[in-house]
């Protein structure tokens, strides 16, 4: 997120905003998207100093805090108290992936994956693919072969 300047020429004013910047996952490309419009410089000259200076340190400190947000998020998922599983299910069986999805997400490899795949066009997730022959391997020992069937 950032503090967005624009000129009103109609108006002859600065007008601010906040904006955040994003890729657009279709068009790979950079978009901007208007979180909140602020209005303009003069009408803050009389409660701030300087209020672009003021409003990017409000952002400085959502942007902080959404950081905060983002490390404190469990990249295994959650977990619901009212979810059932089938009888014939082993619950061990879907349990032992979480101390090693814990080192995969600590090691970033779905991140380096994710970013190595951007740039070729494939119809599968290489992160998924990983995770699967990795998972597969340590709690079921076997070639990787047998891990896809």
């Amino acid at each position: 997120m950032r503090v967005s300047e624009g000129y009103q020429t109609e108006e002859r004013k600065n007008k601010l905003s906040i904006v955040h910047g994003f890729r657009d996952p279709v068009t790979k490309k950079t978009k901007h998207r208007v979180l909140e419009n602020l209005g303009y410089v003069d009408e803050y000259l009389d409660r701030y100093e300087d209020p672009i200076a003021h409003f990017r340190e409000v952002v400085r400190k959502k942007n902080e805090a959404r950081k905060e947000e983002e490390a404190s998020k469990d990249p295994l998922g959650s977990v619901y108290l009212d979810e059932t599983m089938a009888e014939n299910e082993r619950a061990m069986k879907h349990l032992g992936f979480l101390p090693l999805s814990s080192i995969y997400h600590e090691l970033k490899l779905d991140r380096f994956l994710f970013n190595r795949q951007r740039s070729r066009f494939m119809d599968y997730s290489l992160n998924d693919v990983m995770q699967l022959l990795v998972y597969m391997r340590i709690l079921s020992p076997g070639s990787k072969r047998h891990s896809y069937l």
